[in-house]
């Protein structure tokens, strides 16, 4: 069983990854490139997928990307934007057994709480587990759309 970090539609971010301590964080993004990225059940990132400002960003279509490499036990840290009234998010321990990433692992949601109806429920809201609704996050509450959170 494959498992993967996934980012979902309509998101810009910067990523890390974390094993133990700060020695060991290994960067999933390096500015510049999708190297390090690749299309769920892809062997490539999508041509939908580009960095701009130094952001990882959708610009068209390109569907989920996915870490090649495979953590069993990681931190995610990062920042991300969304567009106004956007909603999307960010799979974790994602296989490629089934079609989509959502059938396999959990949600952190990615969300314009201010513009979309779905902000103002915490389970459903910005950093909430938004495909299970097993962790609510509800004390954050990201800047408007296009500033980093």
């Amino acid at each position: 069983m494959r498992t993967l970090v996934s980012l979902a539609l309509l998101m810009s971010l910067f990523a890390c990854s974390s094993t133990n301590d700060e020695s060991d964080w290994e960067s999933l993004f390096d500015g510049e490139t999708t190297s390090g990225w690749r299309g769920f059940k892809q062997d490539a990132c999508p041509d939908g997928w580009q960095v701009v400002d130094g952001t990882l960003t959708l610009v068209g279509g390109g569907g989920d990307i996915v870490t090649p490499e495979q953590y069993a036990s990681f931190e995610l840290e990062l920042e991300w934007k969304i567009s106004e009234a956007g909603n999307s998010g960010i799979f974790f321990h994602v296989t490629e057994d089934n079609d989509y990433v959502w059938q396999t692992g959990p949600e952190m949601q990615v969300l314009d709480n201010a513009k979309h109806q779905d902000g103002t429920n915490a389970k459903t809201s910005a950093g909430s587990s938004a495909s299970d609704g097993l962790y609510i996050n509800a004390e954050i509450m990201p800047e408007q759309f296009g500033n980093v959170s």
